[in-house]
C-alpha cells in the first residue's frame, strides 16, 4: 500500500493506493491477504470504514471479484502519483463547495466485469463518514470517469444527512444531486442517467410514491440495481430527473447549500 496526502482549501485528502499490489490481483486470496495486511497498519476509522475485517472482506469480494473478468489487469498503467494528480484536479473544480474536513480515499484495482464494461473503468462507493472507495480498471479515458466518480462520491460525503439508513425517496434525491453535481463540474453524462425514457418516469414514481418515505432494501435493489421489475439504474435516472426539474426552478444554484440540504425538503417539492 502507498499513501499520499493532499489539501484543497481546508479539505485534507488522504489517499490509500493498492496499485503496488496489482501483480497479485489474478490470485484473489493472495491479493486480498496483502490488502488486509496493509489496511491493518492504517489508523483509519474501524477497518477502513467497516466495523471489522469480515465486513471489509465480504464487500471487497463482492465488488472486486463478484463478476470477475478473464481480462488480465494491465500492469504499470495506474500509479498513485497519477491518481493523486487527478483527485487534486477534480477537487479544485469544487474548491468553493468544500469545507474543513478530512476525506479518506481508498483506491483499488478491480477485475469486476461490471465496472469495466458498464462503468467505464471507475466505480465508487461512499462507505461511511468521510471514507470513499474507488475501484479502477484502465479502460480508454478512465481518467475522466475517475474524476467524475471522485466528485460524485464527495457529494455524498459533504452531506450531513447521507447515511446507509435512508429512505427510498432520500436515496433518489442524493443520487440525483451527486450526478448533477459531477456533470456540472466535469461534464460527464453517465449511462445511469439514461436508464429510462423521460415519459416512463412519472409512471414508476406513481407506483413507488407510497414507499418514498420508507426504508425498503428490496425496492432499493430493484430500483438501483435492476434486481426485480425495474431496469438497471432506474433509480439513478429517476433521481437525476427529479433534481433536473428542481434545479430549473432555482433562481441561483448554490451547490454548497444544496449538497447539505435535508433531502426531505426537496422531496416535498414534487
Amino acid at each position: 500500500m502507498e499513501t499520499k496526502s493532499l489539501q484543497v482549501n481546508n479539505t485534507k485528502i488522504k489517499l490509500f493506493s493498492f496499485f503496488d499490489r496489482v501483480n497479485l490481483i489474478q490470485d484473489k486470496e493472495k491479493f486480498l491477504s496483502k490488502v488486509i495486511e496493509d489496511i491493518r497498519k492504517t489508523n483509519s476509522e474501524g477497518f477502513a470504514g467497516f466495523l471489522d475485517e469480515a465486513g471489509f472482506r465480504y464487500h471487497f469480494d463482492f465488488w472486486n471479484y463478484g463478476d470477475k473478468t478473464n481480462t488480465k489487469y494491465p500492469l504499470n498503467k495506474i500509479s498513485l502519483d497519477k491518481c493523486s494528480k487527478l483527485v487534486e484536479e477534480a477537487l479544485k473544480k469544487i474548491s468553493n463547495v468544500l469545507d474543513k474536513r478530512e476525506i479518506y480515499l481508498y483506491l483499488f484495482p478491480t477485475l469486476s466485469k461490471f465496472t469495466i464494461k458498464k462503468m467505464n473503468g471507475s466505480s465508487g462507493r461512499w462507505i461511511w463518514n468521510n471514507i470513499i472507495y474507488i475501484d479502477i480498471f484502465p479502460t480508454q479515458n478512465w481518467e475522466d470517469y475517475f474524476k467524475s466518480t471522485v466528485i460524485h462520491e464527495t457529494a455524498h460525503a459533504l452531506s450531513t444527512y447521507y447515511s446507509d439508513d435512508i429512505s427510498i425517496g432520500e436515496e433518489l434525491i442524493f443520487e440525483g444531486l451527486a450526478e448533477h453535481f459531477q456533470e456540472n463540474f466535469v461534464g460527464i453524462k453517465n449511462p445511469w442517467t439514461k436508464a429510462l425514457s423521460r415519459e416512463k418516469i412519472p409512471e414508476i414514481l406513481k407506483e413507488i410514491k407510497p414507499k418514498l418515505n420508507k426504508k425498503d432494501y428490496e425496492l432499493y435493489s430493484e430500483l438501483f440495481f435492476g434486481t426485480g421489475k425495474y431496469p438497471l439504474w432506474a433509480g439513478y435516472t429517476i433521481g437525476y430527473y427529479i433534481i433536473k426539474d428542481y434545479l430549473k426552478k432555482q433562481k441561483r444554484i448554490d451547490w454548497k447549500g444544496l449538497l447539505r440540504k435535508d433531502p426531505k425538503e426537496i422531496l416535498k417539492t414534487f
